[in-house]
């Protein structure tokens, strides 16, 4: 029950925060904001602020913002009725550059959340930098010149900061050749890596192992080594997504609510026999994955989600004016309807692999 209640309190906060960018902008841009709630479903806890209604609900699977000029709710229209109640504009009168920070303030919160929980990360368990700790004998690695102490700026031009961005990059490029830049001694070289196959480890390896984790030397380390813990999340998530998207990943790798809630679940009980702080570290992680991923999915260009609605002001933006409302009402609805059917297509893979398991 206590995992149980660990993973809806953090799959909640991350939706939550999320919303609150939302918020945070849209009251700075002086867009009326009808609610701002915490959960799903019947209120439990209402009271209005400032022309904002704030309300806990009954289900901890999220929360929303709803602002003026979007879909009202007959309970919505009565509460607009009573004088005065409302404070600000219509979203729909904000200007281009209100309407577009507004929205983008969602994905940006959740960038901003994983960054912090990086941080906390990199400050209790330290980081793994791109330093060769041991060569294979005999591996392609040795063959090309590389020694133990060198670190690796960049494998084919993209740049890694920790050994796991070289790990993750091997990944989604199995047995590409690599064009290696490694800093030794304070000079920079480079060579050329051909990765052989293992039938052993049954993937492609180059024969380098980390040097493990460790601990930040000063704030500007920690910095950088959490934006490279965010970064390589985020590459994690976009690659992914590719993959999905070029059919190379089967679609029943897709996962809801349901199996997010599970993963976090699955955390906290692998973790207590370690101790409180060994929990709190991989909450962290989970946090870090999942923000960075609710941020990413929801910049995806589709109606409905929070790049679509960025797509349509950047179209309004070279048009000169907006599209109808009929146009949007209706894309909007195809992009709801697109969405609706992804998310009961990944609830069903979440159970079927409940009861599978």
């Amino acid at each position: 029950m206590t995992s149980l209640i660990a993973a809806l309190l953090i799959f909640d906060c991350i939706i939550t925060f999320h919303e609150f960018g939302h918020f945070l902008l849209a009251r700075k841009a002086g867009i009326a904001v009808i609610e701002f709630s915490i959960g799903m479903g019947p209120r439990l806890i209402t009271f209005v602020h400032g022309g904002t209604r704030y309300s806990l609900k009954l289900l901890p699977l999220g929360g929303s913002c709803a602002m003026l000029g979007e879909s009202l709710t007959e309970d919505d229209l009565k509460y607009l009725r009573a004088p005065k109640a409302l404070v600000g504009m219509s979203y729909e009168k904000a200007g281009i550059l209100q309407r577009f920070l507004t929205i983008f303030a969602g994905p940006a919160f959740n960038f901003l959340l994983a960054f912090a929980g990086s941080c906390f990360l990199v400050c209790v368990a330290g980081s793994d930098p791109a330093r060769v700790g041991k060569i294979a004998p005999e591996s392609p690695a040795m063959a090309a010149g590389l020694q133990e102490g060198d670190e690796i700026i960049s494998l084919n031009g993209y740049r890694t900061y920790i050994f796991r961005d070289l790990m993750i990059y091997g990944t989604f490029h199995e047995g590409e050749p690599l064009r290696v830049v490694y800093e030794r001694d304070g000079k920079r070289e480079n060579c050329e890596i051909t990765p052989e196959y293992s039938e052993e480890k049954n993937a492609f390896q180059i024969g380098i192992i980390g040097g493990g984790y460790e601990r930040a030397e000063n704030p500007g380390a920690v910095i950088r080594y959490a934006y490279a813990e965010s970064r390589y999340w985020a590459y994690v998530t976009v690659k992914s997504i590719e993959k999905l998207i070029t059919r190379k990943v089967s679609a029943d790798n897709i996962g809801g609510p349901v199996r997010i809630v599970g993963m976090i679940g699955d955390t906290v009980e692998k973790s207590k026999p370690y101790g409180v702080l060994t929990i709190a570290v991989n909450l962290a992680a989970m946090t870090v994955l999942l923000s960075v991923n609710l941020g990413i999915m929801n910049l995806l260009p589709v109606p409905a989600l929070d790049g679509g609605k960025l797509i349509l002001i950047l179209l309004e933006l070279i048009r000169g004016k907006r599209l109808s409302k009929q146009t949007e009402y209706r894309i909007n609805l195809f992009g709801f309807a697109l969405l609706m059917a992804l998310m009961m297509f990944a609830v069903f893979n979440d159970f079927r692999m409940f009861f599978r398991s």
